[in-house]
């Protein structure tokens, strides 16, 4: 049977080394189907704080290794994930064996049950589309949403196409308008100054995207009655409808004709 086994490295020391011993024993060829070399498995592993564990009948089918980022808000990053298998795969009895999604989802669920703002991640090239999909996004994309989309669906279609020449100048596109800043402020030393080395260091590294958790309002559920702590919050208001009054916020004009 599969399952995902969550480590945290701080509080289990001693079943994260063991883990970290089998992915290296492993080793990128079989984990991670030889896109990764030895040095950047090692030093994910070295520098996360969490392992995440695809498990399938005491096998490890595929891993992530997840770090604390506190550079512009406070957020997990997935500095490597990788899976050998696919959800398509059926065990003796039946049971269909997790994917890279089972992670994925695994990593999201701990990230909004610490309540991060957001789940980072550099996606290469190949993958860009598939993140987009689980709903990961470009930096500054929330800007123009219709022209993420846009991009996606081109690069996707250059890729099923085989188009090499077209998939770098739809990632071109990509690169500069979403993150001619966020690539010169971060990794200016790197990758120089102007677009085409950009692109050249995106293909390499991966485009940073992100995966925002909704912020919950901090209206929501605040009770009206005696203690009244809807109205100790200067951005809340009393809403009295039909049915029900609710806490909710001074901004939000909204009808509800039927509370």
């Amino acid at each position: 049977m599969s399952k995902i086994i969550f480590i945290h490295k701080k509080n289990n020391k001693q079943e994260y080394n063991k883990y970290s011993e089998r992915i290296l024993r492993a080793g990128p060829k079989t984990l991670c189907i030889d896109k990764v070399n030895r040095e950047f498995l090692e030093e994910s592993i070295d520098t996360a704080d969490y392992l995440f564990i695809n498990e399938t009948r005491g096998e490890i089918r595929g891993f992530a290794t997840v770090y604390h980022d506190n550079f512009d808000g406070k957020h997990i990053h997935i500095s490597l994930i990788c899976n050998s298998t696919t959800s398509k795969v059926i065990t003796r009895k039946g049971v269909p064996t997790l994917g890279g999604k089972a992670l994925i989802d695994a990593i999201l669920a701990y990230g909004k049950q610490i309540k991060v703002k957001d789940v980072r991640l550099d996606a290469i090239k190949e993958v860009i589309p598939y993140y987009y999909k689980l709903g990961f996004t470009f930096e500054n994309s929330h800007y123009n949403k219709d022209k993420e989309a846009e991009l996606i669906k081109e690069l996707r279609k250059a890729y099923l196409n085989k188009s090499n020449t077209e998939f770098k100048q739809i990632l071109r596109k990509i690169v500069v308008k979403f993150y001619s800043g966020y690539f010169k402020e971060k990794f200016q030393h790197d990758m120089g100054k102007n677009d085409d080395e950009r692109v050249v260091y995106a293909m390499d590294r991966g485009i940073p995207m992100k995966f925002v958790f909704k912020p919950q309002s901090i209206c929501k559920g605040k009770s009206i009655k005696q203690p009244n702590k809807c109205a100790k919050h200067k951005t809340c208001k009393v809403v009295n409808g039909r049915k029900r009054s609710y806490c909710r916020k001074t901004k939000n004009t909204r009808k509800k004709y039927n509370i």
